[in-house]
């Protein structure tokens, strides 16, 4: 053996370690697309509001036609909202300056906000087109009634469907909310 034969193994150790930080480093700039952020927040929306959002429609008061009518036109329009009300949930905790290492409760708040501000005002109108369209009437009552219903089960479904969301962005290699994946690219 000569000499050398220990240095060109070192070498082409220190080599590979400096080709994988390069790789690491490449991955680490890549970031995922504004669809991939948009599709992570909309899966939990879309099953969450599809499948549980028949108990506020049956609470609300409408009867079996407005029910699929108001689960149809949420399965449809779901995908689309999640990804806003993600983009949204982004705003909200920024607003608020909250982030992942906050406190629970200032999280929840934060949470609480980002539903109330964004989901009661969409379901509300949800149900009053399943109810126009199952009644042939205007029904105040059952609008105001999805609202309250809403707000209502807000401190439950807000952390339900903000934990979806994470978990979701998580999964599709997402930054978390609090960390503005739509900004981020």
């Amino acid at each position: 053996m000569d000499c050398f034969s220990t240095k060109e193994k070192t070498d082409s150790i220190d080599d590979r370690v400096n080709d994988e930080i390069e790789k690491y480093e490449q991955k680490e700039l890549e970031k995922p697309s504004k669809l991939r952020t948009f599709t992570a927040d909309s899966m939990p929306q879309t099953i969450a509001g599809t499948i549980l959002g028949v108990i506020p429609d049956y609470l609300t008061g409408l009867n079996g036609i407005g029910m699929l009518i108001s689960r149809a036109a949420a399965l449809a329009t779901n995908y689309t909202i999640g990804g806003f009300y993600g983009w949204w949930r982004e705003r909200v905790f920024s607003m608020t300056n909250t982030d992942q290492e906050n406190h629970f409760l200032r999280r929840w708040g934060t949470e609480m906000l980002c539903y109330e501000t964004f989901q009661v005002p969409i379901y509300s109108a949800g149900v009053a087109l399943g109810s126009f369209i199952s009644d042939h009437e205007f029904d105040y009552r059952k609008v105001i009634a999805a609202g309250v219903i809403q707000v209502a089960a807000s401190p439950v479904t807000s952390l339900v469907l903000g934990w979806g969301m994470d978990k979701s962005r998580k999964a599709l290699d997402v930054e978390p909310v609090a960390w503005d994946g739509y900004d981020k690219r």
